[in-house]
């Protein structure tokens, strides 16, 4: 029997019932009893539904990746398969795992947040079971099987699969002002980095990077890790609090806090400070 056909069996059979609800139920139960009951049940199925063919409801949200804010970095999920916009906008739907990559070159995966960074993807997504509980109406709980979640493992922002995602991007910014935003090569460029990885981890990662440069044919050169620390830090040091420094995860979204037009401003502002005087 098909998973559409027990679909449809279960729904007829809970429309069915609930046409006893106001009639008083059945063998004495009240109709509000047996309307949680059915509630209780839907809900269940809902969420076996779910684990079984691997789906996690969710709706799209607008998100932004940092480091200064990206633009032209593709990114690909269940949904989307699109570059970043402007100030590093793109679009994911929330639950939905999202990779980010230049040619073949992947640069990691997240959970769709309102904020990813490469702090975020290099912290490494770990399937987690947890034990799955619903509770009635009446304050009972019951555990009916498990369900599979991701979890990010911590990551500090000093770490070298942070700062040589952080260095890659720097180095591949066209203009070679990562300050004032990071945009990437053409989509037509970023596609010659074909037959290529990267172990952001590994001690031979400067040497490994020069070949993905030349590909790109980018005149920019990596910065040392303490540069790219530094400008890290000063990327996401305009997030709220909500943003975890330990494993890059994000828990809300705040459009004023984390707009990149503040933080655009913000470096505006600090380069006529710099430039007062200059003349003088």
């Amino acid at each position: 029997m098909t998973m559409k056909t027990n679909t449809l069996k279960l729904t007829a059979g809970i429309l069915s019932a609930g046409l006893l609800t106001g009639c008083g139920g059945i063998d004495g139960t009240t109709g509000t009893q047996l309307e949680n009951d059915l509630n209780d049940a839907a809900s269940s199925f809902s969420n076996y539904i779910d684990n079984i063919t691997g789906k996690t409801k969710g709706t799209a949200i607008t998100a932004q990746f940092i480091d200064s804010p990206v633009s032209n970095l593709q990114y690909k999920s269940n949904s989307y398969n699109e570059f970043t916009g402007a100030n590093g906008v793109f679009s994911c739907v929330s639950g939905e795992e999202v990779e980010f990559v230049i040619g073949s070159v992947s640069l990691g995966t997240s959970i769709c947040q309102a904020v990813i960074t490469p702090q975020t993807l290099a912290a490494e997504l770990k399937t987690v079971q947890t034990v799955n509980t619903t509770t009635n109406a009446s304050g009972t709980k019951t555990s009916s099987g498990t369900i599979a979640s991701k979890q990010a493992a911590p990551v500090l922002q000093d770490d070298d699969k942070v700062l040589n995602r952080v260095r890659l991007l720097m180095a591949l910014d066209t203009d070679a002002n990562p300050d004032n935003g990071i945009t990437l090569p053409a989509v037509t460029e970023q596609a010659k980095v074909t037959a290529t990885t990267l172990d952001f981890a590994a001690l031979s990662f400067d040497n490994d990077v020069q070949s993905v440069l030349n590909k790109l044919q980018v005149n920019g050169s990596l910065v040392t890790k303490t540069a790219a620390l530094t400008h890290f830090q000063k990327s996401v040091s305009g997030l709220p609090a909500t943003y975890d420094t330990s494993t890059g995860s994000y828990d809300e979204y705040d459009e004023n806090n984390t707009s990149n037009n503040n933080y655009e401003n913000d470096d505006d502002h600090e380069d006529d400070d710099d430039h007062e005087g200059d003349d003088h």
